[in-house]
């Protein structure tokens, strides 16, 4: 009898016995497994298929002398992720295609972790016959009482083949591949942290699922913002900048970045024209880098570069995206840059934490909204930053 059916349909005699089988009913009609008796899948193919040895897909044989070998095969193994909606590999992340990978090594132990399927029987290697990355096949699994052997399966045959250079057949569309940052990339942070004002953003970059979101009302620090202050003012601008004008600059890195030195902004469809020195970061262009957004292709980010001593941005963006994701050396920049650019005002002890959180916005980071307050112009963003200034410098 299978260990799962564990009633014996011959015993249900008297009274009590019946009730059970109204369990078993019960039992039948709540299945918990959503395989039961299924054997057969589709996958995808992880990874390049490789010959074994006989000795790692055969038993022993007795030879002619009366000793053992091991019988010769011609086996192959690959990773693969099972296909399927729902599928038995819905808990593992998919690995997606590691030549587009932001993070190739996490890749890589994503697919470590995927089942490795054999050959169920000898092949003749071809291109007809030998499955390649992207191919999905056709695959077995072993089933216990409760599940499958995740392990190990078989292959069995090619189901589609992928076309050459593409990342698999239609079949295998579907499961998104962004990473978690692409679903950012649109996002103002400054929308996030309040004001009442309607904004969209797409999930997954360019041409991604469109949502709409009405940000809460009063615009206020967040959680990293006393920190940050703390990094500013401790380590780097001691007693050269009035606590005030650091407020205003922390709540500019919130509204710009949420204080992410690596964070990156302005998305570019192309490196023409004046995005030129837009730097490639996974499969995407970016111009604006860092806690403050230094947008490479005009702006900060060329003063930043020509600080750093690089003044051919085109043939040296590897050295650059290093230095203005840094955390060290952007504030470093900022540092000597906010006094070339506002003067002695940054130690003046009557200007507000709203001012400076207003003016940095007007007069450094222009962004689209960014305009002066009353100028008649979009002052959305340089409302919410000087309300954001206004706040930290209570809390600290």
């Amino acid at each position: 009898m299978d260990i799962i059916q564990f009633l014996d349909r011959s015993a249900f005699t008297d009274s009590l016995s019946r009730f059970d089988l109204v369990q078993k009913a019960i039992h039948e009609g709540i299945k918990w497994n959503k395989f039961r008796g299924k054997t057969s899948f589709r996958a995808k193919v992880l990874t390049m298929p490789i010959r074994l040895a006989g000795v790692d897909t055969t038993p022993l044989v007795d030879d002619a002398e009366g000793g053992q070998v091991a019988k010769k095969g011609n086996k192959i193994a690959f990773k693969g992720r099972i296909l399927g909606d729902p599928s038995p590999h819905d808990w593992l992340i998919d690995p997606c295609d590691l030549d587009t990978a932001t993070d190739p090594g996490l890749v890589l132990r994503m697919t470590a972790l995927h089942t490795t399927f054999e050959s169920a029987n000898d092949i003749v290697v071809s291109e007809a016959t030998m499955p390649k990355m992207g191919d999905i096949v056709n695959i077995e699994l072993t089933p216990n009482v409760f599940w499958y052997n995740l392990s190990f399966g078989k292959f069995t045959s090619i189901a589609n083949q992928a076309a050459p250079g593409s990342e698999g057949p239609a079949e295998s569309a579907g499961a998104a591949c962004d990473s978690l940052e692409s679903f950012f990339e649109n996002i103002e942070y400054e929308d996030l942290k309040g004001g009442g004002s309607s904004f969209e953003y797409s999930v997954g970059g360019s041409g991604g699922v469109g949502y709409n979101y009405t940000a809460a009302a009063g615009a206020t620090a967040s959680l990293g913002a006393v920190d940050f202050y703390k990094l500013l003012k401790g380590s780097f601008l001691s007693n050269d900048y009035s606590d005030a004008f650091v407020a205003g600059l922390v709540a500019n890195a919130q509204a710009e970045s949420n204080f992410l030195a690596t964070a990156n902004g302005d998305l570019r469809g192309d490196v023409g024209g004046n995005s030129e020195q837009a730097i490639q970061v996974g499969s995407n262009h970016y111009c604006s880098f860092g806690y403050w957004q230094l947008n490479v292709c005009s702006g900060g980010g060329e003063k930043f570069a020509k600080r750093q001593g690089i003044t051919d941005i085109v043939n040296n963006k590897e050295k650059l995206y290093k230095l203005i994701t840094d955390s060290k050396t952007q504030i470093e920049y900022m540092v000597e840059y906010m006094k070339d650019l506002f003067g002695a005002d940054v130690k003046k002890s009557n200007l507000t934490a709203e001012y400076w959180g207003r003016r940095i916005a007007v007069e450094f980071e222009r962004c689209s909204r960014c305009k002066a307050y009353g100028s008649g112009g979009d002052a959305t963003s340089t409302v919410k930053r000087g309300a954001i200034a206004k706040d930290l410098y209570e809390k600290i």
